[in-house]
């Protein structure tokens, strides 16, 4: 199942759509999700508002209404949708992001080439006299077998005939390779929502504030997520008997509980305050139940509502329940 949702979290990030056939026993149960490329599926809508979806391998060629396998119901395919303009079908982010993509990859292509071609690139080599076609050949080609590339930089360079070394240096500030590759990098991290120090760019990070930049992550980057998932699956997969019952959750109390330190805090606050069981807690941290004492909820006996006496709550002093009360 973490295979199916990383796939289908990739297509919806990326293309803002997700589908998957839902396979339905007779008694209408899913037993199976089968997930589908979003860029090979066409939405179509009928007059009365039904959704029809048309899956091909070649989304180009129009539909033919009699292939009846490559149709399916609106009630037959599990889709999540990102933000969209219509209800429908959601928004390529790659498509909107095109231009910031596309500067992003112009600069690695030009990093990986700034790079290829030596650490002192913009080299001229001269001479005071002229040299014949053959010469000039030789001369570059045996410059470049021997001076080019990463693994070659700093080693000696033997001249002949006055030939001299001049360079077209491009000082790395000028260049602002490293700044133009944090700037798309963290560019990119914001169509996404997701925090910099999540994708390497510690440049603003510091050790105060890395831990609610991850809370920020829950709260405004994978809750509008969970919440497209919690609601495609309360509407696709559960019959309306099943609704009554039944909903989807995530859990995020591992990435929300903080450190080590917190966690006892909240453990043992749950403990003394009746929320959460000796077994609540040994399940939260991965350890076996210690049978059903661990089950019991604990109250502070020195509790009660305000205006209240001990024995206005039908207790006695020490916390028995009082018969004549």
């Amino acid at each position: 199942s973490v295979e199916m949702r990383m796939m289908m979290q990739g297509h919806l990030a990326a293309w803002g759509n997700a589908y998957a056939q839902i396979v339905r026993n007779r008694k209408g149960d899913v037993i199976e999700l089968w997930p589908m490329r979003p860029d090979r599926v066409q939405i179509y809508r009928q007059n009365d508002g039904w959704l029809w979806y048309y899956y091909s391998d070649d989304p180009t060629i129009e539909p033919d209404v009699r292939k009846t396998e490559n149709w399916y119901r609106r009630d037959e395919l599990m889709h999540l949708r990102g933000l969209g303009f219509d209800g429908v079908q959601g928004y390529s982010v790659i498509t909107l992001a095109r231009q910031a993509l596309q500067m992003a990859s112009n600069a690695e292509a030009f990093g990986t080439k700034f790079y290829e071609n030596g650490a002192r690139p913009g080299l001229v080599l001269t001479s005071p006299r002229k040299l014949s076609d053959s010469a000039y050949e030789r001369l570059k080609q045996s410059w470049e077998a021997r001076h080019q590339g990463i693994e070659n930089s700093h080693k000696v360079a033997v001249l002949e005939d006055g030939v001299d070394v001049k360079e077209f240096s491009i000082p790395a500030r000028d260049s602002q390779y490293i700044e133009t590759t944090q700037f798309k990098r963290s560019e990119i991290a914001a169509i996404f929502r997701v925090p910099p120090h999540m994708v390497g760019d510690l440049s603003r990070a510091t050790f105060s504030n890395i831990e609610e930049q991850g809370l920020d992550f829950v709260r405004y980057t994978l809750s509008p997520w969970m919440q497209i998932w919690q609601q495609a699956i309360y509407r696709d997969l559960l019959r309306p008997e099943e609704r009554k019952t039944y909903f989807a959750t995530f859990d995020t109390f591992g990435l929300t509980i903080g450190n080590t330190d917190a966690q006892q805090k909240w453990f043992v606050a749950g403990l003394q305050n009746g929320y959460l069981s000796i077994n609540d807690v040994r399940e939260m941290v991965g350890l076996n139940e210690i049978g059903s004492a661990g089950d019991a909820y604990l109250r502070p006996l020195n509790m009660t509502p305000i205006g209240a006496t001990a024995n206005d709550t039908g207790d006695d002093q020490d916390g028995t329940q009082n018969p004549t009360n």
